[in-house]
């Protein structure tokens, strides 16, 4: 298959979307979110999935829709707008749910795309066992974090942090900005030149190789690999 990426006027679709946000403009340009959006997702996705078969096949998504719903929970939010104005999809380890398991994620947007490696939202249970991993393991787990391959293509470790380590780890703990994390990830922007261009796939799967050591380190201190 030729690679491929989401063509502009997909991402046009989304921004006209933004500013049309109810069920009326939908219903009536649901066709073409499937033509211009959706199913070049999926052509990428499919894509992706040849490229991680080949070095993280553990992440490898066997879904036979995995992208997200253009339909808005609006239960508890403030926004009430019923529709979203991105479209993503979830490569997590095995099939797992994403708060159990490190993986790959990619958000698709008006303004281009987010790729993201790591775990995200990872449950209490989860949390603790990664940072019992650390606890044992942390010289190796920071090594890995300032890998070069992976910071050159993404930048810094992100997430949110604790103001204190969790209690049962000593204040001084070599790895203490690692124990008060309670997310464990990198974030890679693509504008929307790469992201409908045939370089989509390729600059993605790039990152995710660069990401494997690190996201499988994570599964392994979940137990999942």
């Amino acid at each position: 298959m030729t690679a491929s990426g989401i063509p502009p006027a997909g991402l046009k679709l989304l921004s006209e979307l933004e500013r049309n946000n109810s069920t009326d403009w939908f219903h009536s340009h649901k066709a073409e979110y499937r033509e211009l959006v959706q199913e070049p997702m999926l052509r990428v996705v499919e894509q992706v999935n040849a490229e991680l078969a080949k070095f993280a096949p553990a992440y490898v998504t066997e879904k036979k829709n995995p992208l997200s719903r253009p339909n808005r929970d609006t239960r508890f939010s403030k926004d009430k707008s019923p529709y979203r104005t991105d479209i993503s999809v979830v490569f997590p380890c095995r099939g797992r749910e994403k708060h159990a398991s490190a993986g790959f994620f990619i958000r698709v947007h008006p303004e281009g795309a987010e790729l993201i490696a790591g775990s995200f939202m990872p449950g209490p249970d989860e949390l603790a066992a990664v940072r019992k991993y650390v606890d044992r393991n942390h010289k190796a787990f920071t090594a890995m974090t300032q890998a070069k391959p992976l910071t050159s293509m993404f930048g810094a470790l992100q997430g949110d942090q604790l103001q204190r380590v969790p209690r049962g780890y000593d204040s001084t703990h070599p790895a203490a900005p690692l124990l008060r994390a309670t997310q464990f990830y990198y974030r890679r922007v693509l504008p929307r030149t790469v992201v409908t261009s045939p370089r989509f796939v390729a600059e993605t799967s790039a990152s995710f190789r660069a990401a494997t050591p690190f996201v499988e380190a994570v599964d392994a201190a979940l137990g999942n690999v």
